[in-house]
């Protein structure tokens, strides 16, 4: 079985409708991905892609919380320092996420790509968004990979 994956690139710099998150200005919107996932019942899951450019130090919402009885589930996502500047960024759960991922990114083009196994994927809290709060005021990229599914 073949599989095609969506590399359209998406650059948004000003707010348009469907925004899902935004940070220093730039918008987020989220495009359809040809790769499927399923749910525990063995329904098709389509997995939704969010991708941004974020410059704003402290918490940036990456993917914006969905309603109650609802919740993320992230399958993956990689982030990559585009200035010059040392960049830390913690991916969380929600704003108030005290113990999120951390990833140091010393140098322009460092970076990381946090892939989760099935099964295994990042499930977040219920209507809780997900945020990656950077340590400087510098551009750094985020594209993630992830399907909203109703809480248990």
């Amino acid at each position: 079985m073949s599989r095609k994956w969506d590399a359209t690139p998406v650059h948004i710099r000003s707010a348009e409708s469907g925004v899902l998150g935004s940070g220093s200005g730039n918008a987020l919107i989220t495009v359809p991905s040809t790769s499927r996932a399923v749910d525990s019942g063995g329904n098709p899951i389509t997995v939704q892609k969010a991708r941004g450019l974020y410059s704003s130090a402290g918490n940036n919402t990456v993917i914006a919380a969905p309603a109650a009885g609802n919740r993320l589930v992230i399958k993956r996502y990689k982030a990559q320092n585009h200035a010059s500047t040392s960049q830390t960024a913690v991916f969380k759960n929600g704003a108030g996420d005290a113990n999120g991922e951390y990833l140091h990114m010393p140098n322009e083009g460092d970076g990381c790509l946090t892939d989760y196994h099935n099964g295994y994927e990042w499930r977040l809290s219920d209507a809780t968004a997900f945020v990656m709060n950077l340590s400087a005021a510098t551009d750094t990229g985020i594209d993630a990979d992830y399907w909203i599914e109703a809480t248990p």
